[in-house]
């Protein structure tokens, strides 16, 4: 699957309003070291874009996704909502993998991992970053619970207790790891 999504952005205003706005923290114009988006004090009007142009596999096991977002030095949305962040390239490499044939202890299950790095429109590389997470549906049919399991763990206490739900199958817990003191408060 490939697909663009894309956003424009222009603002007009008096020239000390587009100052403000050039020199907040999601634009940062005056930066000495920002020679590619110049402060301009005389400025009446600021215009940008943003978006995301992506190329994914999105069947069978495994699944694969290389993405790119960006917003422009001059991308400004702050009327229509919250902008973090403008002057940014993130390159992203996405990898998934979901076993949804019932096998052992779960149901189905996914994994997912993906790399990232920011660039500015400056070709500085501003940072990277590492994601993961893994979900999993278990069978609980004739099986010990996990709260059964997890109570025998040593300084472990359920404080809110263990969820299974029957209509969907999930299951979710909030686990603290206690010392004795803490113990009595929680029960």
């Amino acid at each position: 699957m490939f697909n663009i999504n894309t956003a424009f952005s222009q603002v007009k205003g008096t020239e000390e309003a587009l100052e403000i706005t050039q020199r907040s923290s999601a634009h940062y114009f005056q930066r000495p070291d920002k020679d590619y988006a110049l402060l301009d004090p005389d400025r009446t009007s600021l215009a940008g874009s943003g978006g995301r142009m992506q190329l994914m596999k999105l069947n069978g096991h495994l699944n694969l996704g290389v993405v790119t977002l960006w917003k422009t030095p001059g991308f400004e949305i702050n009327d229509l909502g919250y902008l973090q962040q403008a002057d940014r390239i993130m390159p992203i490499i996405w990898v998934g993998y979901s076993q949804w044939e019932p096998k052992g202890i779960y149901r189905r299950f996914n994994i997912n991992g993906d790399v990232w790095s920011f660039f500015n429109f400056g070709g500085v590389h501003v940072g990277d970053g590492l994601e993961g997470n893994v979900s999993m549906t278990f069978k609980t049919t004739g099986m010990p619970t996990l709260t059964a399991i997890l109570e025998q763990v040593p300084m472990m206490q359920l404080c809110s207790g263990w969820t299974d739900n029957e209509n969907t199958r999930k299951s979710s817990c909030q686990c603290r790891f206690l010392n004795r003191q803490q113990e009595e408060a929680c029960i």
